[in-house]
């Protein structure tokens, strides 16, 4: 992989759950302008210097992808089977890339400096994987290069094998002080207090 800021990185975001607790898809919810949540997480990620990036869907994926037009979506059709077959759909879309930035879609709020702080860790060219930790816990966010990318697209694995498990031989931490990297919005409740906070 190349060492410096020629590093081409690109970005997947899963949504592909059926968001039960929330009664609502994900995917779907909105910011108090009304931009809907995934392209948000979209728009972030490419502010935060990755070329391309794709949503996996699953459930109503029809319905969701005619509300995301500016978004690249992609189909799992296995979805019910375990994230993990949303990251390998995911990752199978995409091309041209160095690395890539995996996060769930209610991930929301990371901050850029904490995007930025993985991207550098990544441009040096020392890991394979880099992951952001808060106050020692690793978060959702996190980069994988290449080659992990096409080892966890070869994965004869369980659908429900965690991330972790199958990232954590390869995984450098780096400590941000960025508590929206361990967020997961599932109730309506939760999402909105997420919209009243400053």
């Amino acid at each position: 992989m190349p060492r410096d800021s020629s590093t081409i990185h690109a970005g997947l975001i899963t949504a592909a759950g059926a968001s039960r607790r929330m009664g609502y898809p994900k995917a779907l919810l909105r910011l108090t302008d009304g931009t809907p949540l995934t392209q948000y997480q979209s728009d972030f990620l490419k502010r935060g210097g990755c070329k391309n990036v794709v949503v996996v869907l699953g459930s109503e994926a029809g319905r969701i992808a005619r509300d995301l037009s500016d978004c690249r979506t992609v189909t799992n059709e296995h979805w019910k089977e375990g994230r993990l077959t949303s990251i390998q759909a995911g990752l199978r879309a995409l091309q041209d890339y160095d690395g890539c930035f995996i996060m769930p879609v209610d991930a929301y709020g990371i901050q850029p400096d904490t995007l930025r702080a993985v991207r550098q860790a990544a441009e040096t060219g020392k890991h394979q994987v880099v992951r952001p930790a808060h106050e020692g816990k690793p978060g959702h966010l996190v980069w994988i290069s290449r080659d992990v990318a096409e080892q966890t697209i070869a994965l004869d694995a369980g659908g429900d094998t965690p991330m972790n498990e199958i990232l954590a031989p390869h995984t450098h931490l780096i400590a941000v002080n960025d508590p929206a990297i361990l967020r997961n919005l599932n109730t309506p409740e939760e999402w909105a207090e997420m919209k009243r906070a400053p």
